[in-house]
């Protein structure tokens, strides 16, 4: 998803390419606050809250203006990188609470919703697009740029040494999103 809008919108383009905002509770990086238009991601809330991250919660109701897209996976699906990206061992029953936490803290944000198989159809990136364009009052840029079929590591790898070294100079920003799920034309 990341990679979608900074590669479409070229309004999101900046240094750092975006934030993520759970990283702050995996270091030891003090929380300096958010800069309107940054592009922001996260799985808050999530377990093992504290005093902390219920203040970087709050600290995004200021932003009034915040456009939030949420994407909706399979829940085993999600529980299976959720448990990976954290080192945890939730089960399928514990999660879902987790999920449901999650759904109902950012629907007051009025998110516009994605389900996961849109962002890896690259024959959708139209419908997908114009579906952001909407939600953020913004338009993409001319030519599409959808992410790259997984047949084309060489061009992956290139494409993720590419923005290391550039950033948003990049030709095509590719920040790791994993591909092995992106479908082939």
């Amino acid at each position: 998803m990341i990679d979608t809008v900074l590669n479409n919108f070229v309004e999101f383009q900046a240094n750092p390419l975006y934030v993520n905002f759970d990283k702050f509770d995996l270091s030891t990086q003090q929380f300096g606050g958010l800069m309107h238009g940054q592009l922001i991601k996260t799985h808050y809330p999530h377990e093992g809250e504290n005093d902390t991250q219920n203040q970087r919660l709050e600290s995004l109701q200021e932003f009034t203006d915040l456009k939030v897209i949420c994407i909706h996976r399979k829940l085993e699906d999600s529980l299976k990188s959720y448990n990976e990206m954290f080192e945890l061992s939730q089960t399928l029953k514990e999660y879902a609470q987790v999920d449901q936490k999650f759904r109902e803290y950012w629907a007051s944000f009025d998110p516009l919703e994605i389900e996961f198989n849109e962002l890896i159809d690259i024959n959708s990136i139209d419908v997908l697009l114009h579906k952001i364009e909407k939600h953020l009052g913004l338009a993409a840029i001319n030519k599409k740029l959808a992410p790259t079929p997984k047949r084309s590591k060489a061009r992956i790898y290139m494409y993720k040494l590419l923005t290391r070294i550039f950033g948003f100079r990049s030709p095509i920003i590719n920040t790791g999103i994993r591909f092995s799920k992106v479908k082939d034309k």
